[in-house]
């Protein structure tokens, strides 16, 4: 089952970056400091100025000296030169101060940049405008929370590795060995998990007498390690219940009231099959219903509870016969809710068309056909949820060509 993934810690550096400059100190005074936007503006009006100042001085010359008729232009050009030195003086200055104020500052911020790239604890704190600390301040929280989440990272990396032979001795367990079956019958399971190695799903298939073999199925809403034991914790509780006698009702309805599940919820199809009588009786606790395909007819074995969670509830046995040449597809709902790259589902009648298509009276061929066929289906993708299989086989009768002359 699908759950909902846990969200990573996530850093919005916009926020960081548009928080408004200490243009306030503490008390509430505005700040004695200008800051950058202050001091380009009074240096853009003091050039501006200085131009207006030395072209209004060299007018009102002229205009003095056409009104009295004289034509001397030397003390007009001087005007002129002194204006146009002033303008050029200021200009350099104004190049300097931006160069102080911006480009020495932007340089320093970068060269740190460089060092913290290159692993030196280095901070980006800078003396320069307040804008440009503001920015500093802003890069050094990021540059935090940043270490922090990757600390984080390697430390469950860590604690993965460390539990890696761990999940691999869950998944073994999770995946029951099969054995030998009466004549006739055969079973065949598999199991792929949607996260590493070890899955929320579980399945768990033995003889509990000479004609009698159990099948479990459980599905565990989420997977991981911790999902991955509660299931297999729900998986040997219910072998202990049918081992010691209890109808798959019973079995599903002891387990509840062991308080196996403190929290959340699964889904669970518990069988016996009697092999003698070609009889299997089950219950559903709010599995997906399994497909009983004879030579005749497909039917579902349609669940006889709800789903085992804190809900106070009892489950029912029931019925169904398998027949010669019939097959019994045991399935969690990871396989027919995956998805193809064109984001359709695989469903449940192409499940039922690749069952009616084999032309196998054994389980293992068309376990195999079925997850192939999934594979083929999601391609590349990976699944979204646990995907769990089980197939029982009952023989047809023999054929005139194996019975012989």
């Amino acid at each position: 089952m699908r759950v909902p993934v846990p969200g990573v810690i996530q850093t919005n550096t916009s926020d960081m970056l548009d928080q408004p400059g200490p243009i306030l100190d503490p008390t509430g005074v505005p700040s004695a400091e200008m800051t950058l936007r202050a001091r380009l503006l009074l240096l853009a009006l003091a050039c501006l100025g200085v131009w207006i100042m030395g072209s209004g001085a060299g007018i009102l010359a002229a205009n003095r000296w056409a009104a009295a008729g004289e034509v001397d232009t030397g003390p007009m050009i001087a005007i002129w030169l002194v204006a146009l030195v002033a303008t050029a003086t200021m200009t350099i200055g104004a190049v300097l101060a931006v160069r102080g104020w911006v480009i020495v500052p932007l340089e320093a911020m970068t060269e740190r940049a460089r060092r913290m790239m290159a692993g030196e604890a280095a901070e980006m704190k800078i003396d320069a405008a307040a804008e440009f600390r503001d920015l500093a301040d802003a890069v050094d929280a990021m540059t935090s929370t940043i270490s922090k989440q990757r600390d984080t990272a390697l430390r469950a990396r860590e604690s993965v590795e460390q539990n890696a032979l761990l999940a691999f001795h869950v998944r073994r367990d999770l995946e029951t060995a099969l054995g030998e079956f009466p004549l006739g019958w055969t079973v065949a399971a598999g199991l792929r998990s949607a996260e590493g190695v070890v899955a929320g799903d579980c399945y768990e298939i033995s003889l509990i007498g000479p004609s009698t073999i159990s099948l479990v199925v459980i599905d565990i809403a989420g997977h991981g390690a911790a999902h991955a034991i509660a299931a297999m914790k729900c998986k040997e509780l219910l072998r202990v219940a049918l081992r010691a006698g209890r109808q798959p009702g019973d079995a599903i309805t002891w387990l509840y009231d062991q308080r196996a599940i403190e929290e959340g919820f699964l889904t669970a199809f518990v069988a016996l099959v009697d092999t003698d009588r070609g009889l299997c009786h089950y219950a559903n606790a709010g599995h997906p219903p399994p497909k009983l395909v004879t030579p005749t007819a497909v039917t579902e074995l349609m669940p006889t509870g709800p789903l085992l969670g804190p809900i106070d509830a009892r489950w029912a046995t029931a019925s169904a016969e398998i027949v010669p040449g019939s097959t019994l597809a045991m399935y969690t709902d990871g396989i027919i809710e995956a998805r193809s790259a064109g984001g359709g589902f695989y469903g449940e009648e192409r499940l039922v068309s690749t069952l009616q298509a084999s032309a196998e009276d054994t389980a293992a061929p068309i376990a195999t056909a079925i997850l192939d066929d999934l594979g083929a289906f999601t391609g590349e993708l990976r699944l979204a949820d646990d995907a769990t299989l089980i197939v029982v086989c009952r023989a047809g009768p023999p054929t005139l060509a194996e019975v012989g002359p």
